[in-house]
């Protein structure tokens, strides 16, 4: 993401209630842009996403560089997997897929 123009300028300082979230389907649908605190919980990223979609909350998961995010994981606790300034300032992107239900067919 370093050859993308940043929402957050880098003479701008970071504001920790609103980072800007940049949510990717695996559908290749519209970008869902939305803005979230560094302490708020995924879970209401999650309500949000579901709500304009009009799919259950239910029915996707949120990855964050391959990891399962959790409902109530912050981005401030996503730092072990690497959120830095520069990614949100770039804007945090989260890939959405449909949550796979069951195992494997023999």
């Amino acid at each position: 993401m370093a050859d993308t123009v940043p929402l957050i300028p880098p003479d701008q300082p970071i504001d920790p209630k609103r980072v800007p979230i940049l949510v990717h389907s695996l559908d290749r649908g519209p970008v869902i842009n939305c803005i979230l605190k560094m302490t708020s919980p995924i879970g209401k990223l999650r309500d949000s996403i579901a709500a304009r979609q009009g799919i259950e909350r239910d029915a996707f998961v949120l990855l964050y560089d391959g990891h399962l995010v959790y409902d109530n994981d912050t981005l401030e606790s996503l730092a072990e997997y690497g959120v830095d300034e520069e990614e949100i300032r770039a804007g945090v992107r989260f890939e959405m897929n449909a949550r796979q239900i069951g195992g494997c067919l023999s």
